[in-house]
């Protein structure tokens, strides 16, 4: 019995748990089996849909600890050769005689990895296998194995720049957009999410091996720099202001980076405030069309902040004198409206904020810098 036959044979049994279904068998001996409607249905399409072999069958003409001749029960390990045709590597390898099925004599099967060649999976499937692998963990021997199977697989390697992204790496330097499901995806999967130290230090350790390995920045990359910072010069940047960098420790965020005297001046105001529960920076990703290169560019929203009435507020540190700029008018738009989309609110802090005044805030990066 096929399974189209099985679906029409049996639709009017919907109440019933219970079914007599004939087995396919041709040394089926005995009474038709009785067995619940789902076990069956699965019974077939285990057989590509085509058959129903019941247990008693199964375990008599298909267990191979029932095969005639040499004992199988054994953990004794064989030497096994796939057959297929397009199997890549070393044929051979080792299985337990117990879980051989074929000839002794000449011991063939076809291993797992062929048996999945040219087969199509559904997205239905896909998804399944997504929900199931997200999240997990894997053990430190599982990571060791995959690391020695890419250092002794070099085609590894040259199949994984195939599977490169278009818009990713190299290519997003030439202003290739990102079709908008990719940028979806990401958006979704970073939507929320928090780096750890850790993650913030590896990314930066990544970044510096990068620059390592093509011999720096290129020619292009410097003097896009060089643009950009007479750009900054032009709309009042104060390296002695708006370069000092360092860590802050707060009692509400953890250790946290700060990239100006602004930024460290903003944690601080913040430990204070006994509104805030707490506050994380650059954990919020936005989108926006870049007015000089022309592509869609990301950027991180300085702070995102949680107060004690469950409220959340975005906040970008800029001085006064930037607020003009392009690039800063379009950043702080996109965040406006992302801020919009999540339901929160959204603010920039410039030195009206932060300090007293200009004389202020110099007297607070001096004092940065001696601490």
């Amino acid at each position: 019995m096929n399974i189209e036959e099985f679906d029409l044979t049996y639709v009017d049994y919907k109440s019933v748990d219970k079914i007599e279904i004939p087995c396919d068998h041709p040394l089926h001996k005995g009474p038709n089996p009785t067995i619940g409607k789902q076990p069956a249905r699965r019974n077939i399409l285990k057989r590509e849909g085509k058959e129903f072999i019941c247990r008693n069958c199964c375990m008599k003409h298909y267990n191979p600890m029932n095969h005639v001749g040499e004992k199988r029960q054994t953990d004794e390990l064989i030497a096994i050769v796939c057959p297929h045709p397009d199997h890549k590597g070393d044929r051979e390898r080792q299985m337990k005689k117990s879980c051989f099925f074929g000839s002794m004599e000449d011991p063939q099967q076809i291993c797992r990895s062929c048996s999945q060649l040219g087969r199509e999976v559904s997205e239905e499937q896909r998804d399944k296998v997504s929900k199931k692998l997200k999240g997990r963990k894997l053990s430190e021997e599982h990571k060791n194995k995959i690391l020695k199977y890419r250092k002794n697989n070099p085609q590894w390697a040259e199949q994984a720049k195939k599977n490169l992204i278009p818009g990713m790496g190299g290519i997003a330097r030439k202003g290739i957009p990102l079709p908008q499901k990719w940028k979806d995806s990401i958006s979704k999967g970073n939507k929320g999410k928090k780096r750890t130290l850790q993650h913030k230090l590896n990314i930066s350790k990544g970044r510096k091996k990068m620059l390592k390995e093509v011999g720096g920045f290129t020619r292009e990359h410097r003097e896009n720099i060089s643009k950009a910072t007479v750009v900054q010069y032009e709309n009042g940047f104060e390296p002695q202001l708006h370069h000092l960098k360092g860590w802050h420790s707060s009692p509400k965020a953890g250790d946290i980076y700060y990239r100006s005297s602004y930024e460290k001046k903003a944690y601080m105001i913040l430990d204070v405030d006994d509104s805030v529960v707490t506050y994380s920076a650059e954990t919020v990703r936005v989108e926006f069309e870049h007015p000089v290169k022309h592509i869609t560019s990301t950027y991180l929203i300085d702070l995102e902040i949680m107060h004690t009435d469950g409220t959340i507020e975005l906040v970008e540190i800029k001085p006064e004198k930037w607020l003009k700029d392009e690039v800063v008018v379009a950043k702080t738009a996109a965040a406006e409206l992302r801020a919009k989309e999540l339901g929160i609110t959204f603010d920039v802090w410039t030195e009206e904020k932060l300090f007293k005044d200009e004389k202020d805030a110099r007297k607070f990066a001096e004092w940065l810098k001696l601490v």
